[in-house]
């Protein structure tokens, strides 16, 4: 039932999002519902009546998918929203079955990015000028992590764990976790806030899937640091989300320790740093944006 749903309820629901674009986004999508009319019912012979049979990933039971009534008289037809990766995902070998899927694969499907990933919305804080000068950056240690997931499939913490050994990593998460904060325990900064005083910030998601790329990347981005991220076999692309050589793919190095001493001259050598924020320097016209992504 959507008709509690007004402007003002919209507002007061999406008002503390800093990006005005998102935020006037959010709240327009959200006046909309109050022209909905939804049954909401668990009553399964219902479904008979339907156009369009809706599903969340994670709640699809292969078995009791209903089959579909496509005859002369009634063409139904099926959708799937994911935003979880496959391979933490049960039957995502079924998600090309659904009519429409809804995901974050660019090509085989109706695009929803695993974040709000979104170039229109995000073009502020994609070209903004840097938030901390490379000489006020934190000296204790040039990276940044923060993650909660410690079994992450593609066994990024592992690979964290031996990055430490060669360079001081700050990590405030539950994984490897070595320093404390209550404003990040609390939750009372951005992450990309968090992030702004240190070099890098790592941005590896949980799994190396095409197209899966999360809010890790975002607040890397909020951040003005430059991201590390992990892109196996152009999995993800990173070039599709962020101008090219904006940020460092752990795999363009033969060794954890080559990596680790490329950081290591970036974090001592401010021109070399500079590089990888090139394209925030420039006059951007931003209805030419696409220039700067393949």
């Amino acid at each position: 039932d959507f008709s509690h749903v007004d402007l003002k309820f919209c507002q007061s629901k999406f008002d503390s999002i800093i990006n005005s674009t998102l935020r006037s986004n959010l709240i327009e999508r959200c006046n909309r519902l109050a022209k909905l009319t939804v049954h909401w019912t668990t009553e399964q012979s219902l479904l008979k009546q339907a156009d369009l049979i809706a599903y969340h990933s994670i709640h699809i039971r292969v078995n009791d998918l209903p089959e579909l009534i496509r005859n002369d008289e009634q063409q139904q037809f099926s959708t799937v929203y994911i935003l979880e990766s496959e391979v933490h995902s049960l039957n995502s070998n079924y998600w090309d079955r659904f009519d429409f899927p809804v995901w974050y694969n660019l090509e085989r499907s109706y695009p929803e990015p695993a974040t709000y990933f979104d170039v229109k919305l995000y073009l502020d804080q994609l070209f903004a000028p840097t938030r901390v000068p490379f000489s006020r950056k934190t000296t204790t240690a040039p990276i940044a992590w923060l993650i909660s997931n410690c079994n992450a499939h593609n066994g990024r913490s592992a690979f964290v764990k031996e990055l430490m050994s060669y360079i001081r990593v700050d990590s405030y998460g539950h994984c490897l976790n070595n320093i404390k904060s209550k404003t990040v325990t609390q939750r009372r900064e951005s992450n990309s806030v968090l992030y702004s005083s240190y070099k890098f910030v790592l941005a590896i998601e949980n799994s190396n899937c095409e197209d899966y790329v999360t809010e890790k990347l975002i607040d890397a981005i909020g951040s003005t640091s430059i991201p590390i991220v992990a892109s196996r076999n152009g999995k993800p692309d990173y070039a599709r989300f962020a101008p090219k050589y904006s940020y460092i793919n752990v795999y363009d190095f033969k060794s954890v320790k080559d990596l680790a001493d490329h950081l290591n001259h970036l974090s001592t050598n401010q021109t070399a740093y500079d590089e990888y924020l090139w394209f925030r320097r420039l006059p951007i016209n931003k209805y030419a944006v696409i220039c700067f992504f393949e």
